[in-house]
């Protein structure tokens, strides 16, 4: 008939009791899904199906339920599924999670952990002064990895964790003795050790 519209090749929508609408919808395995909310508009609603639509086609899309899980939850699975590793990696990834990633993450659900979040922590660790740049380093690869993994899983959509050479270490700058510091270690040293220092400090040795 002219004039009216054609049914929705995604999704549907309902208008609930309360006046409020639901958007429903299957993913590509054909599971039955809800959305989180309920819009106030038949509009708003669609708008919905369609971004999810859009996300589903490519390849952007994770389970909303599986996004409520806890970082603390996941990083636990994860701990648990994670056979590959020494025990002392083992030891060092256990001390990084209690000490910097569960006090700020670990309540948060992984679908909440964008990349600001990870930039304010990132900030804080750095502004306190209390641990070293390295040692954020590893704590930053390490949530990386956690969450490649969820994404991995289908868990996110996308890992959080894209800020440039935020997991760097870098190593402190060498320092290079003078000709004049060479030539006065040179001096104060007994003469018989005066040549083992100059060929150390000229000779190229590796």
């Amino acid at each position: 008939m002219a004039g009216r519209n054609p049914r929705r090749a995604f999704g549907s929508v309902r208008r609930l009791p309360s006046g409020r609408w639901q958007a429903r919808y299957y993913d590509l395995q054909g599971r039955p899904h809800t959305g989180p909310t309920t819009f106030a508009t038949k509009g708003d609603a669609n708008r919905y199906l369609a971004t999810v639509e859009a996300d589903l086609t490519r390849g952007a899309w994770s389970n909303p339920r599986l996004g409520k899980t806890t970082f603390c939850q996941w990083a636990e699975r994860w701990q648990q599924t994670t056979t590959n590793l020494r025990p002392t990696t083992r030891s060092l990834y256990g001390y990084l999670l209690g000490r910097f990633l569960l006090p700020t993450f670990g309540e948060l659900p992984l679908a909440r952990i964008d990349v600001l979040t990870v930039r304010t922590w990132l900030a804080e660790l750095h502004g306190a002064g209390e641990v070293s740049a390295t040692t954020i380093a590893k704590a930053y690869r390490l949530l990386g990895r956690i969450l490649g993994a969820a994404v991995e899983a289908g868990y996110l959509p996308a890992s959080p964790c894209v800020i440039k050479g935020a997991g760097v270490e870098h190593a402190p700058e060498m320092q290079v003795a003078t000709v004049a510091q060479v030539r006065a270690l040179a001096d104060a040293v007994p003469a018989r050790y005066r040549a083992m220092v100059l060929v150390a400090a000229y000779g190229g040795l590796r």
